[in-house]
């Protein structure tokens, strides 16, 4: 992989991982992280692991970007939402800061949406925007192999911006 290139389900528990012999980081994954391949997390149904992640982070490997594989086979379970996959990564200790900018500027970034508008927000271009708020409400959140984990904080969705038209989260995800 060359520089710019994006490795997604990094971080699940399977065999074949980025994790090798003793729970550590293979060579290879370090060497392309290193040469600047970009790290998406894809939570989906079974490409999560709070225990391979969390190994990963410790020795050193980043989260360059969130993202959720959302679809009919995870929405109930596992993955529910971005919110729930954001709240997850604050759970295994990243600042609020950095899993905001794992899910806006880092990804337009990598893909070349940053002149159309994407992830940031400028004068004279289109504003994009999702609000969330941070509350200290703990609830249990799930990983792709059914391993749980108690939040001390949870991500929610409050509204949407797009092209101008407001819309206003309903329920809870």
């Amino acid at each position: 992989m060359r520089p710019g290139d994006i490795v997604t389900h990094a971080y699940h528990g399977k065999v074949g991982g980025v994790l090798g012999y003793g729970g550590k980081v293979i060579p290879e994954f370090r060497a392309a992280v290193d040469r600047g391949v970009i790290v998406d997390i894809a939570h989906g149904r079974s490409s999560f692991s709070f225990s391979t992640c969390e190994k990963a982070l410790q020795q050193g490997m980043p989260i360059h970007t969130i993202s959720s594989d959302l679809h009919m086979g995870n929405i109930n379970r596992y993955v529910v939402s971005l919110a729930r996959t954001m709240t997850k990564f604050r759970t295994l200790g990243l600042r609020l800061e950095d899993v905001v900018q794992a899910t806006t500027l880092a990804p337009a970034s990598a893909l070349g949406l940053l002149d159309r508008g994407f992830g940031v927000l400028e004068e004279g271009k289109p504003a994009n925007i999702s609000i969330f708020r941070e509350t200290d409400e703990q609830r249990e959140v799930e990983d792709s192999e059914g391993n749980v984990r108690t939040t001390s904080s949870w991500i929610e969705p409050v509204y949407t911006l797009v092209r101008g038209e407001l819309f206003t989260a309903e329920g809870t995800i």
